[in-house]
Formats: structure tokens, sequence, C-alpha cells
């Protein structure tokens, strides 16, 4: 009887008797391996069956069929086995190549994910690009980012970096960690306000004073300077070299010396007496300093100690050195005199750092009838002329802001910054127009710059020259002669804040013409902005891991659309990781599942095999757009669950508040191309039920903290974390537009953020909606005929 069977088939991994397996390869192939041979014997053919029983009827030939089915069996087996040997040899290999991975940004969920990864594999190299040098610093020394998690240890092949270049080249993966909008900027100016940033211009070149600089520019409402220095810029410098007296900086930028000089006209002078009085006419409060010749005692009188010197010395512990030299030598040092046994400071009365006259003091010069309970800034003025000890700035701007008369008496002089609005759908022609400038161009009968005028409707545009350099009456004459002549004046124009659009004239016109006049964001978005920054560095080819979630307020772009066009490259490669997933419980090693979605199915089972471990579970799904606004949009709807933990409206409310939240994600979703399979999936209702229902949720946080009367302001500075749903909100109500979707739980949250709708009002409004009846069958007939009236229309 003659058999055809796979070769390593004869092994005795297959038969429990022995077998001469000398000329049987130790190792199986790649491809499987067939052998032809005949078996002439019963004998033989009883050695192939490990299990058979002795034939009773040695002369009855034995069953062809069941010979057949044996070893289609066997052979069936060994190939499943094999294929998961390969399958696993796979797995391997995506980590095995993979030698370098960086993480764009120092936040909880990307220090997360780069320990994960870089515990995967030890030799693997995971750099992290942060701005923060302090960040950068604790990761690098003490393995850890102690902003996030002081608590947990780093891997050592773990390194932060602020240098793109060196993070970005030769990376293998990039893991995008960077919020869509950043946490709002906040600093405290002299008068102890505290003033908002108007936005951030990312990587702005610039030259100051022939010193090039690439930064990031925070944009403030400040009369008087143009451009401030902060200490993270000048401590990334390295060694600096300061001359006060000249006021020069001398700092090294690229191997170069640069040097910066002062503005001696901002510098503190002597004043003439005609000029003094000029000045008293025209301001309400000058200062004035009187200066005189102090008397010295003889060298003989200043060695020997007296009585007063001595309690001087009692008192001032930590300056009794300072005393004793200048009992020997009173000019050994500058600005420090001692006169009628007391210690002065450039002609102030210097005070011990524990002295318990410091309080009377301060609230001599701040609450009295001569403080008038004024501003930080004022009330250290006002001391310092007088006095002087450590610390003096720190304990008045303690005192002014914890006096309960200025907390319960002023109010904010300074108008919060609010969000960014999207502008509106519009439904007739030449009624919203946009206008830019072309420059730079080479001169053709005289013009070299164009005057772009779009409508923002029909996208029809003209284009008008100019010659540079133009006025504002030039410009408003060429409008009204090309554009007003043809289509009249329009109800409202978007430009840029070039200072032509910004002039009194330009102003004055359209607000004369009924023109509403529209100003673009001074600052892209960060994560684009970020992205933008750093697109030199990128590989064409490098795949991008987005950890982000939300939506771009102005363009409401996603991910998948940030990453490609501020990267200037519309075939980067994408992966949208989400998911049920707090950062925490991910350093803690705990069981978590999510999902990966690209539409190129080969990179998401990449992505899967480099991330999956015994902790992480990873889904794959084609479904990049169900993926990224289910995870944009939980975040706003965890804001609704938190405020009604806040107001206490009990777990009734929450049910249904959240249900209703999760049915209009999905209506959303699918009207945009999504699967409502992946809406009711992992990335889904598993992320939703997560950020809505734990305390852990930062969007959560801020709707307790909203419900229970916070105002926004207050909680997001107190936060170290972007809280992406704020920012979301924003986009939420020009979805429901754009897709014509009714969202009444989603829009009644970005009312509440932008001070429309208060939290008690947004209840009542929400259960005032009518009663509708919703089961599965009238929400089928319901999208079927929308898509009858969308045939037919």
């Amino acid at each position: 009887m003659a058999a055809v069977l796979e070769a390593p088939l004869a092994t005795p991994f297959f038969s429990s008797k022995p077998h001469n397996t000398n000329n049987i390869p130790s190792k199986f192939h790649t491809k499987p391996s067939f052998l032809t041979f005949r078996v002439t014997s019963r004998a033989a053919n009883a050695s192939l069956s490990p299990t058979q029983d002795p034939d009773p009827n040695p002369d009855s030939e034995p069953d062809p069929t069941r010979d057949r089915r044996r070893i289609v069996r066997v052979a069936w087996e060994k190939l499943v086995r094999w294929s998961r040997s390969w399958r696993s040899k796979a797995n391997t290999d995506v980590l095995q190549r993979t030698n370098k991975v960086v993480v764009l940004g120092g936040g909880s969920f990307g220090t997360a994910m780069a320990a994960h990864v870089a515990n995967r594999k030890a030799e693997l190299e995971v750099k992290m690009l942060v701005r923060d040098p302090q960040v950068c610093l604790s990761i690098n020394e003490s393995h850890c980012n102690r902003k996030y998690f002081p608590d947990h240890s780093l891997p050592e092949n773990v390194v932060a970096t602020t240098d793109a270049k060196s993070a970005l080249v030769g990376a293998d993966y990039c893991l995008h960690a960077v919020p869509v909008q950043e946490k709002p900027y906040w600093v405290k100016v002299g008068d102890g306000y505290s003033v908002k940033a108007q936005g951030m211009c990312a990587g702005l070149k610039m030259e100051l004073q022939g010193v090039p600089l690439r930064q990031n520019f925070y944009l403030f409402a400040l009369d008087g300077v143009d451009v401030i220095l902060g200490m993270e810029w000048l401590r990334g410098l390295g060694e600096i070299k300061a001359n006060f007296d000249k006021r020069t900086l001398k700092v090294k930028v690229g191997g170069e010396v640069y040097q910066i000089k002062g503005d001696s006209s901002l510098s503190v002078s002597e004043a003439p007496l005609k000029g003094t009085l000029k000045q008293l006419k025209e301001e309400e409060e000058i200062y004035w300093v009187e200066c005189c010749v102090a008397e010295t005692e003889s060298e003989e009188k200043m060695r020997a100690v007296p009585d007063s010197i001595q309690q001087l010395l009692e008192e001032f512990e930590e300056m009794q050195a300072l005393i004793q030299k200048l009992v020997i030598d009173p000019d050994q040092q500058q600005g420090y005199e001692l006169k009628e046994g007391k210690l002065f400071f450039k002609g102030k009365l210097v005070l011990p750092r524990n002295s318990s006259r410091i309080p009377l003091i301060i609230q001599e010069f701040h609450a009295s009838a001569m403080g008038g309970h004024a501003g930080v800034f004022r009330t250290f003025k006002r001391v310092s002329a007088a006095f002087f000890w450590k610390g003096m700035k720190k304990d008045i701007t303690k005192f002014v802001t914890e006096c309960h008369i200025c907390q319960t008496n002023k109010y904010q002089t300074l108008a919060p910054g609010g969000l960014l609005q999207p502008l509106p759908i519009l439904t007739q022609i030449w009624t919203d127009l946009s206008m830019d400038f072309i420059g730079g161009l080479p001169k053709a009968l005289g013009k070299d710059t164009i005057l772009v005028v779009v409508d923002r409707l029909s996208k029809y545009a003209h284009f008008l020259p100019l010659s540079h350099p133009y006025s504002t009456q030039e410009v408003a004459q060429v409008f009204i002669q090309e554009v007003v002549r043809l289509h009249g004046f329009p109800e409202s124009i978007v430009t840029d804040r070039d200072k032509l659009f910004l002039s009194q004239f330009w102003s004055e016109l359209f607000k004369s013409a009924g023109t509403k006049l529209k100003y673009t964001s001074a600052y892209h978005p960060f994560s684009a902005s970020f992205l933008e920054s750093v697109s030199e560095y990128v590989d064409p080819g490098l795949p991008f891991i987005s950890l982000s979630k939300g939506l771009e307020l102005n363009t409401l772009r996603m991910m998948a659309q940030i990453i490609p066009q501020a990267l200037r490259n519309p075939r980067q490669p994408f992966v949208a990781l989400s998911g049920p997933s707090f950062a925490l419980e991910l350093m803690d090693k705990l069981p978590t599942a999510m999902v990966v979605a690209s539409k190129d199915k080969k990179l998401a089972n990449k992505v899967q095999q480099l991330l999956a471990s015994s902790h992480l579970r990873i889904s794959t799904s084609s479904d990049v757009t169900g993926v990224e606004i289910a995870g944009a949009l939980k975040n706003v709807l965890a804001i609704a669950a938190g405020i009604v933990e806040g107001m206490n409206l009990g777990n009734n409310s929450m049910a249904a508040l959240v249900s209703q939240g999760c049915s209009e994600i999905r209506w959303l979703a699918t009207k945009m191309g999504a699967k409502p399979t992946t809406i009711t999936g992992l990335s889904g209702t598993g992320d939703i039920m997560l950020t809505c229902f734990v305390n852990l949720s930062r969007n959560r946080t801020v709707g307790v903290r909203l419900g229970s009367g916070e105002k926004l302001e207050n909680i997001l500075n107190s936060m170290n974390q972007v809280a992406e749903g704020v920012s979301t909100a924003g986009a939420v109500i020009a979805l429901a537009q754009k897709y014509n979707v009714k969202m009444p739980v989603l829009t009644a949250v970005a009312r509440i953020i932008d001070n429309e709708l208060t939290p008690k009002k947004a209840v009542f409004e929400l259960m005032s909606l009518p009663q509708v009846i919703l089961t599965l069958f009238s929400e089928q007939l319901y999208w079927f005929y929308i898509k009858i009236l969308q045939i037919l229309l």
C-alpha cells in the first residue's frame, strides 16, 4: 500500500514506539516538505500507528479510509502547530526589529506608555521629548516623573530630552501624547493680579538685538514692553555673564557669544527740581528720595563693640559675620552700614527675618488709612522705601492676598479670555468674506502685493494688486472699488491681526457700514503648533501612534487630520490608541484593554504586537473616525456626569444622563461615518463608563467642582493636567449644527462652560424636553426616514 506523509510525522513526537531517527532533521522547515515512501508489510504499517490494537485476523486487509483519516488528522495537527509557532515568531519579530521609540510630551499618559514600552525590551531606546526642563531633569537623574508619578520609578532605558532632533532622528515609532489644546497659562504680575495668556506661538523665530531665538512665546496684554525673557529661557542658555552697571547680558547661542543691552530709560535716576514739579502736577504720586552723608565714628570706637552692637548681633544671628566685618571696616560691605546701633541697607532699616515688627509694619502700610488696602506692588514699594528684610516681597504678597477686606470687596479688573468660537455656517454668498495679503512678489507693472478677498461660502475670490508700502486708506479704496461695487458691503470680514486691520480707520469705516470684523486666533492649537516646530526632523515613514483625545476648536479636526497636515505629509502613517485606561493603573501594571485603529491593517497589527503584553491587551480596528470621536466626546460627557454628581442629583439622573449622552455620541459618530459597533465597543462605551463613573477622571473632577459652584477659571488654575473636555466642548455645538444632530446633553455642557447657562438651569431645560417613545423599531425607522430624505434631496 502506498502512502504520502509529511516527513516529520515519522518522528517519535507522534509515536510512542522506538524509531530510527538518524536521518530525520532535528528542526522543522518553514515550509512543509513531503516524503513519498511505500509500506510493504503489515509490521511496517503497524509501526505507523502508535495506539493501534493487534489485528485479530492477520490475514484481513486494513481499512484504507480509516488510514487516510488518521493521516489527514495527524497532518492537520502538525500544520496547526507549525502555524502557531510561525505566528509567535512573527509577533516577536516586530519587537526585536524595533530599536528606538520616541514619546512626544511628558504628561501622565505619555509617561505611562513610555514606561510600558521600555519594559517590553531592555535594549529598546525610549526617548521622551518634553518642554519642561524640570521634568526632563527628574526623569534623567531620578528616573521618575515627579510632576505626575513621584512614587513610580521609570526603567533605565527611558531618557528625556528637550532637543527634537536627537529625539526624532532614527526613531522606529512615535507616540504622540501632546494635548490638542494646551492648558491656559497664567502669570502673576507685580500688583498681585494674575494675567491669562491670550495664546501661545510655538517655535516662533525672532531676532533680539542680533540674538537668534526660537522659543514658545506666550501672549499677554501688557503695556510698556515688547518681550519678557523668562527664567526658563535664561536657564536653558547655560552660563550667562551679566554686568548690571552697564546693563549688559552676554549669552552663548549656537557657539557664538551675543550681547544684549538694556534700555537705560527704564532705570531709576536723579530728577531735577523743575522736572519733578512738572511730574507732580501730571501724576497722582511720586517718590521722594533724600540723599545725605552719614558720619562715621573713629576706628578705635568701632573696634570696641558697644552694648547696642552686641544686642544687634543677638537679633541678627544669621548676619553676625556681616556685622562683625562692618565693625572692623565699615567700607568692606557695600550698601550696609551701622548707625546708632541699628543696621541699614542702602539707607533702609534692616529687620531680622523673624522680627515681630514685620506684621505690624505691613499692617500699617497696607490696611491703615495711609495704605488704603493697595495692591501687592504699591504696598511693596511703600514698605521697601523705609525697611528691608529677607523675603520681604513674599511676606507682603502673602499678607495682601490673605487680606479679608481685599478679598471681599475687590474684583478682577481683567476680563477673562474666554473660549474660542467656531465661525457660523453660512447661507448666502458674498455676505461673509475673508481677506489677507500675499507679499514679497516680483514687481509687475509696479505692483508686488496681492490682496486676496474670498467669499467664505462659494470660495470665489478677488485678487487685487497693490504696491508696497500701502496705507489703510489705499486698501480700503481698492476694496470698495473692486468688491463693494460688485457685491455690496458684507455682513462680516475675517482677517488676521495685521496692524492695518486693527487700525481705527478700518474699524470705524466698517462699523459705519454695519460690517462685523472678526479676527483669527493669534496662535495655533498646541498640538498642531508643536508638530510644526519639529516637522523638519520627522521621517516621512515614521508611524505616529496618537495618545491624544480631543478636537481642534477652530477647524473641528481630529488627530488623524492634525498630524499629517501639521507635518505637511498626507501619507504620514497614523494609528489611534484609545480605550478605558488610567495612566496610574497602567504604571501599576494592572490588567488593561485598549484599541489601536488604523486604515492600514498591517500597521495596526505591528503596533498591536509592539504594545501588547501580559497586562495590556490590544485589539485592532479600521474605524479611525469612530475611535477618535468617541475618545473626544466622552470627555465632554464626563463633565456632565461630574456636574450631576456635584449637584447631588442622585443615581437615577446619572444613569439617564449617561445613557442619553451615549446615544448622542452614537448619532453624531454614525453621521460622521463611524461604525455603530465601535461606539458600543471598548473604545466607546468602555471608555465612557470609566471616565464618567471613576473619580480618577480629570474631566469628571471638573464637572463635580462646577456642579458644586466653583468657577471654571479657578478649577483650571488648580489643576496640573489638561482636562480635554473643556476645550472639546466648544466644538460640540459646531459639530451638532454641521451634521444636523440634536445633542441636548453635550451642548448643555458647552453652554455651561461658556457661562451661557448655569448647571441648575441646564437641568431644568433637559427635564423640559418633549417626551419621546424611543424603541428599537422607531429608532431604525427614524434613520431610514433620514436616508430617504437624503436621497430625495
